[in-house]
């Protein structure tokens, strides 16, 4: 699920064209946004009409559009947050206004005489909303029935945390039993949780509380075994004694404690040494854990910097939300991810995590399913952060420095190399051995000491570094297949 699957379709897509615009260095035609949305210039003519209008009610002056006979140009401040609009939106939305509405009337009696009232819409129309929301539920397993929530407890309370995480939305009322829980957590560890960690808490706890004990709601057969097979741990079992001096039940305690545990190890809470003191005794996302680290390892020759404990707890909550819950809200819109992933994707990443998969799966016999796009997208966007591998791309640069506008878009072309690819780039030295050569220069006047050559065009950066992007995944392919780590997988992911 995307953020803007909540707004009306003639919302989503004015939101889509605006950050395409974006993406492309606000500066794009008309037939360009016609092919990718597929749509006709009569409809994108009023949509970029209505998006003005838009802009102009949240930024002011700060957002522009500039319509030309065939381009559009976006000009913002660069202290902007484009998501404005979208929150805007959103905030209007009459899918999440229900959404909302019927968790926090979760312990009245609703009927859709009192909806339509609420909304002053028809039944019909509720019906339809209704319709679209269990739609996006779906993936969640959770849904929306006689205008309840229906569902696992823990999938309601994952789908409601997450929407409202991403979505900024504030829950007005303190949990009572957060401070006493704060406190107790930072004696238990010797710590001090900051102020993201004590809000991350609060939304559980008042999330939890107001979805338990509902005769609707239940506990699935895997839940209920997880919870048996953490019982002898130490810190679960230290939980639900503190719960149970909080005049929890202990049916409640136990919930409470095992949905605590579960979002300590799938979201950002604690830190990745306090986590491992916890010793969660559930063996599959720890094994998956363990094989991702294992091949990063096998492949990257890491130093402490940048395989860190940043990047391991990221590793850490990545298989244990998976593993845990069902369904995925993305924190960000899908046009910016799969921009992420046509930017940062490379032959070797994209394979490298291809045969992450395929190991995963062979070690849990296919019975362990992951949502393969999303684990995707967040191992490509950890393989960013680690650098230098075994197959790393040596490139010896020699230019002109007299050449008109070189520099400029020499340091564009720099940066996209560093970010796409695993690449060490100096100043061209007769004396090296390089996999490739870069030059503005005669060729000829090189010592022929690499195995590929690019001679920069000057027809613009686009232009060279499609072409370089090419010729780099080649050579990865090469240094690849030259070792015992031919992945033999050609697919390039994105979110369709």
């Amino acid at each position: 699920m995307f953020r803007e699957d909540l707004l009306e379709k003639h919302e989503k897509l004015q939101f889509n064209i605006l950050k395409k615009i974006f993406i492309t260095n606000g500066n794009v035609t008309k037939e360009y946004l016609c092919k990718f949305f597929n749509i006709s210039l009569p409809t994108l003519r009023s949509n970029l009409n209505k998006l003005s209008y838009l802009l102009e009610i949240v930024y002011y002056e700060d957002v522009k559009l500039i319509i030309s006979r065939e381009k559009i140009i976006l000009k913002y401040n660069k202290q902007v947050n484009l998501d404005s609009i979208l929150f805007y939106l959103i905030n209007n939305s009459l899918k999440l206004k229900l959404l909302k509405y019927i968790y926090f009337n979760n312990f009245n009696d609703i009927n859709g005489i009192k909806l339509c009232k609420e909304f002053s819409i028809s039944l019909s129309t509720l019906n339809r909303k209704i319709v679209e929301c269990n739609y996006i539920l779906k993936e969640f397993n959770i849904s929306i029935k006689n205008y309840k929530l229906n569902g696992c407890i823990m999938q309601i309370t994952y789908f409601y945390y997450s929407l409202f995480t991403n979505l900024n939305i504030n829950l007005y009322f303190k949990s009572q039993i957060l401070c006493k829980l704060s406190l107790y957590l930072e004696k238990y560890f010797n710590i001090s949780l900051d102020k993201i960690s004590e809000y991350k808490l609060q939304n559980l706890l008042i999330i939890l509380d107001n979805i338990v004990n509902k005769k609707h709601n239940y506990l699935t057969a895997f839940h209920k075994n997880n919870i048996k097979l953490i019982k002898k741990n130490d810190f679960f079992y230290n939980l639900v004694c503190f719960f149970n001096k909080n005049n929890f039940s202990l049916k409640k305690s136990e919930l409470f404690s095992y949905s605590i545990l579960t979002f300590i190890y799938s979201y950002e809470i604690l830190n990745y040494k306090t986590i491992k003191k916890i010793n969660c005794t559930i063996h599959i996302p720890n094994n998956n854990y363990k094989v991702i680290l294992k091949n990063i390892k096998s492949i990257y020759t890491c130093s402490t910097i940048f395989l860190n404990d940043k990047i391991k707890l990221n590793l850490l909550n990545l298989c244990h939300k998976q593993y845990f819950f069902k369904g995925v809200f993305y924190s960000n819109d899908k046009i910016i991810i799969n921009y992420y992933i046509e930017k940062f994707s490379s032959y070797f990443r994209v394979n490298f995590i291809e045969m992450l998969l395929k190991t995963i799966y062979s070690k849990n016999n296919s019975k362990f399913l992951l949502d393969e796009d999303y684990f995707r997208i967040c191992i490509l966007l950890i393989l960013v952060n680690i650098k230098k591998t075994k197959f790393q791309i040596y490139i010896g640069l020699a230019y002109n420095n007299d050449f008109f506008n070189l520099l400029p878009n020499m340091k564009n072309t720099l940066n996209f190399l560093y970010e796409k690819f695993d690449v060490f780039l100096e100043e061209y030295n007769y004396n090296s051995q390089y996999d490739l050569g870069i030059t503005n220069l005669n060729y000829n006047f090189l010592s022929k000491n690499y195995n590929y050559i690019y001679l920069i065009t000057n027809l613009g950066i686009e232009h060279d570094i499609y072409n370089l992007s090419t010729l780099l995944n080649k050579i990865e392919r090469n240094k690849i297949k030259e070792t015992i780590y031919d992945f033999n997988i050609t697919k390039y992911f994105k979110l369709n």
